[in-house]
Protein backbone atom coordinates (compact mmCIF):
# COMPACT_ATOMS: atom_id res chain seq x y z
CA UNK A 1 0.00 0.00 0.00
CA UNK A 2 1.88 3.11 -1.46
CA UNK A 3 -0.49 5.73 -0.25
CA UNK A 4 -3.70 5.83 1.80
CA UNK A 5 -6.13 7.87 3.19
CA UNK A 6 -9.03 7.43 4.91
CA UNK A 7 -12.20 9.68 4.22
CA UNK A 8 -12.91 12.04 6.83
CA UNK A 9 -15.74 11.06 9.13
CA UNK A 10 -17.86 14.30 8.82
CA UNK A 11 -19.22 14.80 12.63
CA UNK A 12 -19.90 10.57 12.83
CA UNK A 13 -21.45 10.37 9.56
CA UNK A 14 -18.57 8.66 7.66
CA UNK A 15 -17.14 4.73 9.56
CA UNK A 16 -14.31 3.17 7.66
CA UNK A 17 -13.62 -0.09 9.36
CA UNK A 18 -9.90 -1.47 8.37
CA UNK A 19 -6.96 -2.88 9.16
CA UNK A 20 -4.89 -2.07 7.11
CA UNK A 21 -2.08 1.23 7.09
CA UNK A 22 0.00 3.31 4.35
CA UNK A 23 2.89 1.20 3.80
CA UNK A 24 1.34 -2.44 4.41
CA UNK A 25 2.15 -5.34 2.48
CA UNK A 26 -1.23 -7.43 1.65
CA UNK A 27 -0.53 -10.61 -0.12
CA UNK A 28 -2.65 -13.20 -1.79
CA UNK A 29 -2.74 -15.60 1.01
CA UNK A 30 -5.16 -12.52 2.77
CA UNK A 31 -9.05 -11.66 2.31
CA UNK A 32 -9.85 -9.19 -0.24
CA UNK A 33 -12.17 -6.77 1.97
CA UNK A 34 -9.37 -4.17 3.04
CA UNK A 35 -11.72 -2.25 5.04
CA UNK A 36 -15.76 -1.56 5.26
CA UNK A 37 -17.19 1.88 4.53
CA UNK A 38 -19.79 3.26 6.07
CA UNK A 39 -22.44 5.94 5.99
CA UNK A 40 -25.47 7.12 7.68
CA UNK A 41 -28.50 9.61 7.03
CA UNK A 42 -31.52 10.69 7.99
CA UNK A 43 -32.23 9.21 4.06
CA UNK A 44 -31.55 6.62 1.98
CA UNK A 45 -30.68 9.48 -0.57
CA UNK A 46 -28.06 11.52 1.91
CA UNK A 47 -26.60 8.06 3.09
CA UNK A 48 -26.06 7.77 -0.78
CA UNK A 49 -24.70 11.71 -1.03
CA UNK A 50 -22.44 10.89 1.86
CA UNK A 51 -20.78 7.62 0.43
CA UNK A 52 -20.04 9.12 -3.20
CA UNK A 53 -17.89 11.94 -1.36
CA UNK A 54 -16.31 9.36 0.87
CA UNK A 55 -15.48 7.11 -2.01
CA UNK A 56 -14.32 10.12 -4.37
CA UNK A 57 -12.39 11.06 -1.46
CA UNK A 58 -10.66 7.66 -0.79
CA UNK A 59 -7.11 7.61 -1.22
CA UNK A 60 -5.80 4.20 -2.22
CA UNK A 61 -2.74 3.59 -4.16
CA UNK A 62 -0.46 0.57 -4.74
CA UNK A 63 -3.01 -1.82 -5.59
CA UNK A 64 -5.74 -2.81 -7.29
CA UNK A 65 -9.81 -2.16 -6.16
CA UNK A 66 -13.30 -1.79 -6.51
CA UNK A 67 -14.09 1.85 -5.64
CA UNK A 68 -14.57 2.51 -9.20
CA UNK A 69 -17.29 -0.17 -9.60
CA UNK A 70 -18.34 0.89 -6.10
CA UNK A 71 -19.29 4.47 -6.97
CA UNK A 72 -20.91 3.67 -9.79
CA UNK A 73 -23.12 1.91 -8.19
CA UNK A 74 -24.08 4.75 -6.01
CA UNK A 75 -25.12 6.40 -9.32
CA UNK A 76 -27.88 3.11 -10.35
CA UNK A 77 -31.04 4.33 -10.01
CA UNK A 78 -32.28 0.63 -9.15
CA UNK A 79 -29.81 1.05 -6.10
CA UNK A 80 -30.98 4.27 -5.30
CA UNK A 81 -34.32 3.34 -5.08
CA UNK A 82 -33.28 0.39 -3.10
CA UNK A 83 -35.22 -2.44 -5.62
CA UNK A 84 -32.29 -4.99 -4.66
CA UNK A 85 -31.25 -8.41 -5.32
CA UNK A 86 -29.27 -11.44 -5.60
CA UNK A 87 -29.17 -10.74 -9.43
CA UNK A 88 -28.39 -7.09 -9.57
CA UNK A 89 -24.95 -7.16 -10.93
CA UNK A 90 -25.44 -9.66 -13.50
CA UNK A 91 -28.76 -7.98 -14.68
CA UNK A 92 -27.44 -4.48 -14.28
CA UNK A 93 -23.66 -4.87 -15.61
CA UNK A 94 -24.45 -8.08 -17.61
CA UNK A 95 -21.38 -7.16 -20.17
CA UNK A 96 -19.30 -6.81 -16.76
CA UNK A 97 -17.91 -3.02 -15.70
CA UNK A 98 -15.60 -1.42 -17.88
CA UNK A 99 -15.76 2.14 -15.63
CA UNK A 100 -17.93 4.97 -15.94
CA UNK A 101 -19.48 6.23 -19.10
CA UNK A 102 -19.14 10.09 -18.62
CA UNK A 103 -22.28 11.84 -19.56
CA UNK A 104 -21.86 15.12 -21.66
CA UNK A 105 -21.61 17.31 -18.56
CA UNK A 106 -19.58 15.03 -16.53
CA UNK A 107 -17.39 14.80 -20.02
CA UNK A 108 -17.74 18.87 -19.41
CA UNK A 109 -17.05 18.97 -15.62
CA UNK A 110 -13.67 17.19 -16.16
CA UNK A 111 -12.12 18.90 -19.38
CA UNK A 112 -12.66 22.41 -17.11
CA UNK A 113 -11.42 20.50 -14.60
CA UNK A 114 -8.24 19.24 -16.27
CA UNK A 115 -7.70 22.43 -17.81
CA UNK A 116 -8.24 24.94 -14.61
CA UNK A 117 -5.47 22.50 -12.84
CA UNK A 118 -3.24 22.78 -15.85
CA UNK A 119 -3.44 26.34 -15.79
CA UNK A 120 -3.22 26.91 -11.47
CA UNK A 121 -0.07 24.65 -12.22
CA UNK A 122 1.62 26.18 -15.02
CA UNK A 123 0.72 29.89 -12.68
CA UNK A 124 2.48 28.47 -9.73
CA UNK A 125 5.33 27.68 -12.57
CA UNK A 126 5.15 30.97 -13.85
CA UNK A 127 5.29 33.14 -11.01
CA UNK A 128 9.22 32.99 -10.51
CA UNK A 129 9.68 34.29 -13.93
CA UNK A 130 10.47 37.84 -14.22
CA UNK A 131 7.50 38.77 -16.58
CA UNK A 132 5.52 37.07 -13.88
CA UNK A 133 2.51 34.67 -14.57
CA UNK A 134 0.61 34.97 -17.36
CA UNK A 135 -3.51 35.63 -16.84
CA UNK A 136 -4.76 33.95 -20.28
CA UNK A 137 -4.29 29.95 -21.12
CA UNK A 138 -5.29 28.58 -24.66
CA UNK A 139 -5.49 24.88 -24.41
CA UNK A 140 -6.82 21.89 -25.63
CA UNK A 141 -8.05 19.07 -23.86
CA UNK A 142 -8.06 15.45 -24.74
CA UNK A 143 -10.01 12.69 -23.31
CA UNK A 144 -9.58 8.91 -24.47
CA UNK A 145 -11.96 9.79 -26.78
CA UNK A 146 -9.64 11.53 -28.42
CA UNK A 147 -12.06 14.71 -29.57
CA UNK A 148 -9.95 17.59 -28.73
CA UNK A 149 -11.94 20.47 -27.16
CA UNK A 150 -10.79 24.17 -26.74
CA UNK A 151 -10.45 26.12 -23.94
CA UNK A 152 -9.68 29.50 -22.96
CA UNK A 153 -9.21 30.16 -19.40
CA UNK A 154 -9.14 33.56 -17.80
CA UNK A 155 -7.68 34.40 -14.43
CA UNK A 156 -10.30 35.52 -11.99
CA UNK A 157 -7.81 35.27 -8.86
CA UNK A 158 -4.80 33.16 -8.35
CA UNK A 159 -7.08 30.05 -7.35
CA UNK A 160 -10.35 30.60 -9.68
CA UNK A 161 -11.14 31.01 -13.49
CA UNK A 162 -13.31 31.86 -16.33
CA UNK A 163 -13.18 28.75 -19.03
CA UNK A 164 -14.36 29.28 -22.44
CA UNK A 165 -15.05 25.66 -23.46
CA UNK A 166 -15.28 25.14 -27.00
CA UNK A 167 -17.61 27.17 -29.04
CA UNK A 168 -19.68 27.44 -25.72
CA UNK A 169 -20.71 31.22 -24.89
CA UNK A 170 -21.02 31.27 -20.99
CA UNK A 171 -18.24 30.80 -19.26
CA UNK A 172 -17.44 28.22 -16.78
CA UNK A 173 -16.46 29.16 -13.43
CA UNK A 174 -13.61 26.69 -11.73
CA UNK A 175 -12.44 27.54 -8.54
CA UNK A 176 -9.78 25.53 -6.72
CA UNK A 177 -9.56 27.74 -3.60
CA UNK A 178 -9.74 24.99 -1.33
CA UNK A 179 -7.34 22.81 -2.60
CA UNK A 180 -3.96 22.15 -1.32
CA UNK A 181 -1.60 22.24 -4.12
CA UNK A 182 -0.39 18.73 -4.69
CA UNK A 183 -2.91 17.13 -2.49
CA UNK A 184 -3.78 13.82 -4.17
CA UNK A 185 -8.11 15.00 -3.27
CA UNK A 186 -8.67 17.72 -5.57
CA UNK A 187 -11.81 19.78 -4.06
CA UNK A 188 -12.98 22.19 -6.90
CA UNK A 189 -16.16 24.08 -7.56
CA UNK A 190 -17.45 24.01 -11.46
CA UNK A 191 -20.18 26.60 -11.33
CA UNK A 192 -20.99 26.65 -8.04
CA UNK A 193 -20.98 22.84 -7.50
CA UNK A 194 -18.56 21.02 -5.85
CA UNK A 195 -16.73 18.12 -7.24
CA UNK A 196 -13.66 15.99 -6.09
CA UNK A 197 -11.07 14.68 -7.96
CA UNK A 198 -7.99 12.22 -7.27
CA UNK A 199 -4.68 13.54 -8.98
CA UNK A 200 -3.24 10.27 -9.74
CA UNK A 201 -0.03 11.55 -11.34
CA UNK A 202 1.05 13.69 -13.83
CA UNK A 203 1.99 12.57 -17.19
CA UNK A 204 4.30 13.86 -20.35
CA UNK A 205 1.07 15.80 -21.50
CA UNK A 206 -1.89 16.05 -19.03
CA UNK A 207 -2.98 13.90 -15.90
CA UNK A 208 -4.25 10.50 -14.66
CA UNK A 209 -6.92 11.55 -12.83
CA UNK A 210 -9.94 9.58 -10.69
CA UNK A 211 -13.01 11.16 -11.75
CA UNK A 212 -16.46 9.22 -10.31
CA UNK A 213 -14.35 6.58 -8.90
CA UNK A 214 -12.54 5.63 -12.53
CA UNK A 215 -9.39 6.95 -13.99
CA UNK A 216 -9.27 8.93 -16.68
CA UNK A 217 -6.13 10.10 -18.64
CA UNK A 218 -5.99 13.70 -19.73
CA UNK A 219 -4.11 15.67 -22.33
CA UNK A 220 -3.82 19.17 -21.75
CA UNK A 221 -1.60 20.75 -24.67
CA UNK A 222 -0.94 24.37 -26.17
CA UNK A 223 -3.07 24.71 -29.21
CA UNK A 224 0.26 24.41 -31.31
CA UNK A 225 1.45 21.13 -29.79
CA UNK A 226 -2.17 19.57 -30.74
CA UNK A 227 -1.71 20.70 -34.10
CA UNK A 228 1.72 19.07 -34.07
CA UNK A 229 0.46 15.96 -32.02
CA UNK A 230 -1.74 14.47 -34.70
CA UNK A 231 1.71 13.82 -36.79
CA UNK A 232 2.51 11.43 -34.11
CA UNK A 233 2.55 7.64 -34.94
CA UNK A 234 -0.18 5.71 -32.61
CA UNK A 235 1.80 3.73 -30.28
CA UNK A 236 2.18 -0.30 -30.57
CA UNK A 237 -0.41 -2.20 -28.20
CA UNK A 238 1.05 -5.40 -27.50
CA UNK A 239 -0.97 -8.47 -28.37
CA UNK A 240 -1.83 -10.62 -25.65
CA UNK A 241 -4.56 -12.53 -27.51
CA UNK A 242 -2.02 -15.43 -28.26
CA UNK A 243 -2.07 -15.70 -24.72
CA UNK A 244 -4.31 -16.67 -20.97
CA UNK A 245 -2.33 -14.39 -18.72
CA UNK A 246 -2.92 -14.51 -14.76
CA UNK A 247 -5.62 -11.59 -13.82
CA UNK A 248 -3.77 -11.27 -10.22
CA UNK A 249 -1.08 -12.85 -7.69
CA UNK A 250 -2.40 -16.16 -7.11
CA UNK A 251 -1.64 -20.22 -6.87
CA UNK A 252 -2.28 -22.09 -10.00
CA UNK A 253 -4.56 -24.44 -9.36
CA UNK A 254 -4.92 -26.62 -12.15
CA UNK A 255 -4.45 -26.53 -15.79
CA UNK A 256 -7.10 -28.32 -18.15
CA UNK A 257 -5.57 -28.18 -21.63
CA UNK A 258 -1.95 -29.52 -22.97
CA UNK A 259 0.27 -28.23 -25.84
CA UNK A 260 -1.15 -29.57 -29.45
CA UNK A 261 -4.90 -29.42 -27.67
CA UNK A 262 -7.51 -27.42 -29.89
CA UNK A 263 -9.87 -25.15 -27.73
CA UNK A 264 -12.84 -23.26 -28.44
CA UNK A 265 -13.05 -19.46 -27.73
CA UNK A 266 -14.06 -19.37 -24.06
CA UNK A 267 -13.65 -22.60 -22.57
CA UNK A 268 -12.02 -23.17 -19.33
CA UNK A 269 -8.32 -23.55 -19.28
CA UNK A 270 -6.96 -23.07 -15.68
CA UNK A 271 -8.19 -22.06 -12.23
CA UNK A 272 -6.44 -19.95 -10.37
CA UNK A 273 -6.89 -18.93 -6.62
CA UNK A 274 -6.30 -15.97 -4.84
CA UNK A 275 -7.36 -14.50 -2.06
CA UNK A 276 -9.82 -17.62 -0.46
CA UNK A 277 -11.71 -17.68 -3.95
CA UNK A 278 -11.06 -19.55 -7.32
CA UNK A 279 -11.54 -18.07 -10.62
CA UNK A 280 -12.09 -19.92 -13.44
CA UNK A 281 -9.63 -18.60 -16.76
CA UNK A 282 -11.20 -19.08 -20.12
CA UNK A 283 -9.73 -19.39 -23.60
CA UNK A 284 -9.69 -16.03 -24.82
CA UNK A 285 -9.89 -17.26 -28.86
CA UNK A 286 -10.46 -20.81 -30.52
CA UNK A 287 -7.42 -21.83 -31.41
CA UNK A 288 -4.27 -24.50 -31.12
CA UNK A 289 -1.89 -24.54 -27.60
CA UNK A 290 1.49 -24.34 -28.22
CA UNK A 291 2.76 -24.16 -24.97
CA UNK A 292 1.69 -24.38 -21.41
CA UNK A 293 4.15 -22.54 -19.27
CA UNK A 294 3.27 -22.88 -15.98
CA UNK A 295 2.33 -25.99 -13.75
CA UNK A 296 -0.45 -26.55 -11.05
CA UNK A 297 0.38 -25.21 -8.00
CA UNK A 298 2.85 -22.50 -9.10
CA UNK A 299 2.67 -19.16 -7.71
CA UNK A 300 2.04 -16.85 -10.19
CA UNK A 301 2.32 -12.82 -10.26
CA UNK A 302 -0.23 -10.22 -11.80
CA UNK A 303 -0.59 -10.50 -15.86
CA UNK A 304 2.34 -13.88 -15.92
CA UNK A 305 2.00 -16.26 -18.57
CA UNK A 306 0.03 -19.65 -17.97
CA UNK A 307 -0.94 -20.51 -21.61
CA UNK A 308 -0.04 -19.40 -24.96
CA UNK A 309 -1.41 -20.44 -27.82
CA UNK A 310 0.08 -20.77 -31.66
CA UNK A 311 0.18 -17.48 -33.75
CA UNK A 312 -2.10 -17.07 -36.75
CA UNK A 313 -5.80 -17.05 -37.97
CA UNK A 314 -8.35 -19.42 -36.06
CA UNK A 315 -11.49 -20.70 -37.01
CA UNK A 316 -14.45 -20.00 -34.85
CA UNK A 317 -16.25 -23.90 -35.14
CA UNK A 318 -13.53 -27.01 -34.54
CA UNK A 319 -14.14 -30.80 -35.80
CA UNK A 320 -15.40 -32.87 -32.62
CA UNK A 321 -13.03 -34.18 -30.05
CA UNK A 322 -11.77 -30.67 -29.03
CA UNK A 323 -11.57 -29.31 -25.62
Amino acid sequence: MTRYREPDTLGGKVRCDSGILEGSEISMYYDPLISKLVTHGETRHEAIALMRDALDSYVIRGLTHNVNFLRDVLDNERFISGRLTTKFIPEEYPRGFKGHVLTDAEHDQLVVFAAGLHHLRRLRTESISPSGPSAFGDYVVRLADKKDVRVLVETDTVTAFYAYLGDKAEPVTVDFSSYPIDAPVVPVEVNGQALVAQLLKPTDLGFKVQFLGTEFAVDVMEVREAELFHHMKEPVVPDTSNYVLSPMAGTLISVAVKPGDTVLSGSEVAVVEAMKMQNVLRAPRTGKVKAVRAKAGASLSLEEIIIEFEAGPHKDELSPGTH
